[in-house]
């Protein structure tokens, strides 16, 4: 089995990014807007000794993912986790699902408000299974080309 790539969509402080670097990610990209958590994201990862596995980005997520490059940036896990009051998960997973920057075997994970409710299908994304913990869902979706 390949080590894989993550990639952590509105990063913030990096926490679940940098969890998959401890547990054997080969690589972890940060898309962060904000540019004071983009250098704290650096920060980190010296900090932690990952900085030759780990890109950061600072960035929109939806330019960063339009812009991705089919050829070289293919990920195997990608984590959402918007700021629940701009409701824009949905969008943000059609535009992952549309750019197919996923591996075969790779799993999307949306973390949003319990409240709500995401399709089972969008584009080539089919919802496997949702969890629920206090006022969060974490719902994650696996490529499927049917």
């Amino acid at each position: 089995m390949r080590q894989q790539v993550f990639l952590d969509l509105y990063a913030g402080t990096g926490t679940v990014g940098f969890e998959a670097l401890s547990r054997g990610a080969k690589k972890s990209v940060f898309v962060e807007n904000n540019p004071e958590r983009a250098n704290m994201l650096k920060k980190i990862a010296e900090k932690l000794g990952f900085t030759e596995k780990c890109s950061i980005i600072k960035e929109n997520a939806e330019n960063f993912i339009s812009k991705t490059d089919l050829n070289k940036d293919l990920f195997d896990i990608i984590f959402i986790d918007p700021p629940y009051h701009a409701d824009i998960i949905e969008n943000i997973l059609n535009i992952v699902a549309e750019k197919n920057i996923i591996h075969d075997n790779g799993i999307v994970i949306a973390e949003h408000f319990k409240k709500k409710v995401l399709p089972e299908k969008i584009g080539n994304l089919r919802l496997k299974k949702s969890y629920r913990y206090g006022d969060t869902m974490l719902t994650f979706y696996e490529r499927g080309d049917t």
